[in-house]
């Protein structure tokens, strides 16, 4: 099982965070009251209230309507893609790779419904948030390439979504219907639990490394014990994990 990043985990990635059914770190959490006449239209004065330093990592964040794109016709909420980008899904549009990379957020229609409460918008910002921050290595998490493309996709989506789940559930995003709450879960639940049975089949003891990158559940929500590289800047190489070096770079193919 290898761990290095490589060619086939960054094309990968065009997928990441486009899921069909739903989409969606800087350490400090802002508290719901910080939101109040922020202008809820506005997706990047709401990403720069969530993270001071997002510019570190993104370079703009654009809303795509569905005349210039065909990923909102699939009900797509967002996506992470290089300079200029429109569509994740091609590999044209995916996003780069390496130390100081900075990659565009793309929102789809769908993702600026106005029945949807406002700090969902919040969450899928964030989740983004979190693959740019990732992918410029500017987290503990490694960029992982592993011998199966759903288990790529399943360690990627799972540290998203873990991220964004706990801080919900802090409420680092303002009140969140339950409706909203129960998807985030189930998603974040799905792909936990495939990748922790692909790598404890693979490899069981590479779970003690690779379980550190993703939050545990409870029956009640996220357990509260910082997993990996929670709240805290790469200041250094990541451990060496099991089959190979953690957070090792690569560039697009």
């Amino acid at each position: 099982m290898r761990s290095r990043a490589g060619a086939a985990a960054l094309a990968f990635l065009i997928l990441m965070a486009i899921q069909a059914h739903a989409a969606a770190a800087s350490p400090t959490s802002s508290s719901p009251s910080a939101f109040s006449g922020s202008g809820e239209s506005d997706p990047a004065a709401l990403l720069r209230l969530l993270h001071s330093d997002y510019e570190t990592y993104i370079r703009s964040v654009r809303i795509v309507r569905s005349r210039e794109s065909e990923a909102s016709r699939e009900a797509l909420y967002s996506g992470l893609v290089r300079a200029g980008g429109f569509d994740p899904r091609l590999l044209g549009d995916a996003p780069i790779s390496g130390r100081g990379a900075r990659n565009d957020i793309v929102l789809f229609d769908s993702a600026m419904d106005p029945a949807r409460a406002p700090g969902w918008r919040r969450l899928i910002l964030d989740h983004e948030y979190f693959h740019a921050r990732h992918l410029a290595h500017g987290w503990l998490t490694p960029l992982v390439e592993f011998d199966d493309r759903g288990a790529t996709h399943d360690f990627y989506e799972a540290a998203a979504w873990g991220y964004v789940l706990q801080r919900a559930l802090d409420g680092t995003y303002g009140d969140l219907p339950s409706a909203d709450l129960r998807e985030v879960r189930a998603l974040y639940e799905r792909h936990f639990q495939a990748i922790r049975a692909f790598i404890l089949k693979r490899q069981p003891s590479a779970w003690i490394h690779y379980g550190r990158f993703m939050p545990d559940m409870d029956g009640d929500g996220a357990r509260r014990q910082a997993p990996g590289e929670r709240d805290e800047v790469v200041r250094s190489p990541s451990p060496t994990a099991p089959g190979g070096t953690a957070g090792s770079g690569s560039g697009m193919p």
